[in-house]
């Protein structure tokens, strides 16, 4: 370059700025191949953040800018949808602890899908536990009742 004409000088630049492009344009279909991959295979919302976030490294390059808006969203569908299998996974068995746990975590995802209704159901299933453990409370102290009362007029 030092030794070049003005000519030669700015022929070489170019081819420069051609190569240079070639490589980022390179670089930026390959990124944006795995982010794709990424995306097709995701089933968790840190995968989808993962493909959104390189996505967003070539927002200029084909529909990147749209993949990267697509990704997060699907990211947020899975993170509704992972709170909710956790909260369906506690609404058992008899503990009230279980259904307040379901309740904070539907809580987070208010008007998602069927949210609403199984915190409704949640506590309906809490007011039937505390019912039937009043029940049982009852009973056992009937029975004892009866064992005392038989005790007492044995002993008469």
């Amino acid at each position: 370059m030092r030794l070049a004409d003005d000519e030669l000088k700015e022929k070489v630049k170019n081819c420069n700025k051609i190569i240079a492009r070639r490589l980022d344009d390179a670089r930026k279909k390959d990124l944006y191949e795995n982010a794709l991959e990424i995306m097709e295979s995701a089933t968790t919302e840190q995968m989808f953040e993962n493909a959104g976030y390189m996505f967003i490294e070539v927002m200029d390059y084909a529909d990147a800018k749209e993949k990267s808006q697509e990704c997060f969203e699907k990211g947020e569908i899975a993170r509704k949808d992972t709170i909710l299998s956790e909260a369906e996974a506690n609404m058992t068995g008899s503990n009230p602890l279980n259904y307040l746990n379901a309740i904070a975590l539907l809580e987070e995802i208010p008007g998602w899908k069927d949210a609403d209704e199984k915190i409704l159901a949640c506590r309906n299933k809490i007011e039937e536990i505390k019912v039937k453990e009043q029940e049982e409370r009852l009973e056992r102290k009937r029975k004892a009742e009866e064992v005392r009362i038989q005790i007492q007029k044995a002993e008469e």
